[in-house]
């Protein structure tokens, strides 16, 4: 590989990693100066971004002609981002009952500094009662929002309400160059490097949500990042991924709560390792940059919702995901949903139980009972976005026992430990039976792929679990094109067909009060709704009752959203200022 390149490919790595995290800064400081999210937040985080990797070429040297191809080539993909999100729809239950609706208020004037309560804000700007009282309401007031921070921006800058694969696939091309380069440094060999790169932006669960809010995908691509860029700093002392670290870390923190615990644990692991091994140099870096990452992560760039958090609720930081009182420390995931995510015999059941049942389970979404299905071809169940059993497909269990077989022949010592790490990560979580809760396992079979292409030994081994890694990403896909076709695309058109016949007749659309207020999380999309059709200028009314005999229920859109089409559009309505 030319230096040229390898140049080039770090200044994309600097200037998607360093983005989240200028927005992030902007974004607190202007809420703390009561200036809430404009139409100029996000050009001014992406400015940001292209002066540190500006400030990278200068310090390498590079010529104006590497800085202009760098230039171009970012250019190039965040155009074809654009472009290629504008032909998929977001119809997933979490992204219109919570993960759009935070970005929704983010962009229509939410300060969550000034103003924690979402109910109050949206109170005095919706021609509604107080919004969503129970479950939504407490995910959208406490949860980690990096993600909706980024959409809500772009909703501003674009005047359109983009879709998340418009942010999952610049990631996704980045990750793949950075992953090669990677790869490639210890392999020289461009194919194997290729293959590999390829197997880490393949994760089922990312690619099944790559067109919506949902964070999980994007948080198991970013953790197999963090891994890759630690390998990195080991193999080759490269600073520059050591402190890349940094900002992709307080990113997987403020991105998702378990982000925090999964980072902080795989980070415990690897500073140990350096100890044992006497790595005195690289422990001490490590230890510093982690420091950083984790206390800028939490306490500055991570304000709300954690100090928050930890100031309202008596140092809990992952409020309302765990709920602590009287001394008794509940899950409320589980124990707050109703139904419930899975039949409460399997629930509980040992962890280890519960992900080999799910490891050879029917790959399904459905919240009762899995069925055990051991074809690993099995081609009648798709791959989507919340598959709660196997969800990492019909042959990932297969694979998942030769990994655990040819572990013990990667002869790199860190590449074991890595591995070792991030698997066991995903035992911090009860959840570890639902892919998208853990999705950094798929990491561990790739990292053990890349031990044993560093063997030059037990090539038999190697071959036969390439090719069964490869078959099983090969497979995915298949079953996965097959849910983006019927999720994103049909109901794109199905979308658009609906907005458009509303809007050539005319019609008033009204909804109940009430609906705002629902207890039900799977029927609480009426916002992402309501939100929906004031950007596509179709007038809309709340009122305390249906002003017509048949409601009906919305196309695309999650749940039972049920509202009225009027002939007239004579009567006023407070809406959110989306600015479109």
């Amino acid at each position: 590989m030319s230096k040229n390149l390898v140049s080039l490919i770090r200044g994309l790595e600097i200037t998607c990693l360093s983005l989240p995290a200028c927005l992030l800064i902007i974004a607190l400081v202007g809420f703390f100066f009561k200036i809430v999210l404009s139409a100029y937040t996000f050009p001014l985080a992406a400015l940001c971004g292209i002066l540190v990797s500006g400030y990278y070429f200068y310090r390498i040297k590079a010529s104006w002609c590497l800085f202009l191809y760098y230039f171009l080539s970012l250019v190039i993909i965040v155009a074809f981002a654009y472009w290629a999100s504008t032909h998929f729809y977001d119809f997933s239950c979490d992204s219109q009952t919570y993960h759009m609706p935070i970005a929704f208020t983010l962009a229509s004037g939410w300060n969550p500094i000034w103003q924690p309560n979402v109910a109050t804000y949206l109170q005095a700007n919706l021609a509604a009662t107080p919004f969503l009282k129970t479950i939504v309401l407490l995910l959208i007031n406490h949860y980690a929002y990096v993600l909706e921070l980024m959409v809500g921006s772009l909703i501003l800058t674009t005047q359109h309400i983009i879709n998340p694969s418009c942010i999952y696939i610049p990631l996704i091309i980045i990750l793949f160059c950075s992953a090669y380069r990677i790869f490639y440094a210890s392999l020289k060999r461009h194919w194997l490097a290729i293959a590999l790169a390829f197997l880490v932006v393949v994760n089922p669960v990312a690619i099944s949500q790559f067109a919506t809010a949902y964070v999980d995908g994007m948080l198991g691509y970013t953790i197999s990042w963090f891994a890759l860029l630690a390998a990195d700093y080991y193999f080759h002392r490269s600073r520059l991924s050591l402190l890349l670290l940094i900002p992709l870390a307080i990113f997987i923190i403020n991105l998702k709560f378990t982000g925090l615990v999964y980072v902080g644990f795989i980070a415990a692991i690897i500073f140990l390792y350096f100890l044992i091994s006497k790595a005195h140099v690289q422990s001490k870096q490590f230890l510093w940059v982690m420091a950083v990452a984790v206390i800028y992560g939490v306490a500055i760039f991570g304000y709300h919702p954690y100090v928050q958090n930890a100031l309202q609720h008596k140092g809990n930081l992952f409020y309302p995901a765990i709920v602590i009182e009287h001394g008794k420390v509940e899950n409320f995931i589980w124990t707050h949903i109703d139904p419930p995510n899975a039949n409460p015999n399997f629930l509980a059941k040992p962890v280890l139980e519960t992900l080999a049942i799910s490891l050879f389970s029917q790959v399904d979404a459905s919240v009762y009972t899995p069925a055990l299905n051991f074809n690993p071809f099995d081609i009648h169940h798709q791959l989507a976005f919340d598959s709660r059993f196997g969800g990492f497909g019909p042959m990932f269990g297969y694979l998942f026992i030769l990994t655990l077989i040819s572990w013990f022949f990667v002869r790199s010592a860190f590449l074991r430990v890595l591995s070792l790490a991030v698997l066991l990560s995903c035992f911090l979580t009860s959840g570890i039976w639902w892919a998208r809760f853990v999705p950094q396992l798929w990491c561990v079979p790739i990292l053990v792929a890349w031990g044993l292409c560093l063997n030059p030994h037990r090539q038999g081994l190697k071959y036969v679990f390439n090719s069964v890694l490869l078959v099983t990403a090969i497979f995915n896909l298949y079953l996965l094109a097959v849910s983006i076709n019927v999720f994103y695309i049909q109901s794109r058109t199905v979308a658009d067909k609906f907005f458009s016949a509303l809007q050539q007749n005319h019609v008033l659309m009204q909804f109940r009060s009430e609906d705002f207020q629902v207890t039900d999380y799977h029927t609480a999309a009426t916002y992402f709704a309501y939100v929906m059709l004031n950007a596509q200028h179709i007038p809309v009314i709340i009122t305390d009752k249906f002003l017509c005999k048949d409601p009906f229920i919305l196309p695309a859109m999650w749940g039972e959203v049920r509202a009225c089409a009027l002939a007239t559009s004579e009567t006023k309505t407070k809406s959110l200022q989306l600015k479109f």
